[in-house]
């Protein structure tokens, strides 16, 4: 198993927060219904036990996370500069920003 992610969950989510590893596998997933197939990683990863909320995320706007380096991956980070994000793309959106709601409008080049 390799370890968490090298800096504490706590750093920017307030507990309860933990991490869960998906490990790394070999081939792909098809589904029936829309008949989607998505490849396995081949490389083991970290994600949040449970679905991150505004509130949760607030907190990531709150300490300049969209203007940290460290927590985006380096072609998210080039490209959050480049569109000038300071928000997910949702996150006036009164439908979906409540505070217990699930975070909603993040780029999959966040980190």
């Amino acid at each position: 198993m390799n370890t968490p992610p090298s800096f504490k969950s706590t750093e920017l989510m307030p507990a309860p927060f933990s991490w869960v590893e998906i490990l790394a596998g070999d081939g792909v997933m098809k589904t029936d219904d829309l008949d989607v197939t998505l490849e396995i990683p081949t490389k083991s990863y970290w994600i949040s036990k449970y679905p991150v909320t505004n509130g949760h995320f607030a907190k990531f706007i709150a300490t300049n996370g969209y203007h940290t380096e460290r927590w985006w991956i380096k072609r998210g980070w080039d490209y959050s500069q480049q569109q000038k994000w300071v928000e997910t793309r949702l996150w006036n959106e009164t439908r979906w920003n409540g505070h217990t709601q699930p975070v909603v409008g993040v780029s999959w080049m966040d980190k």
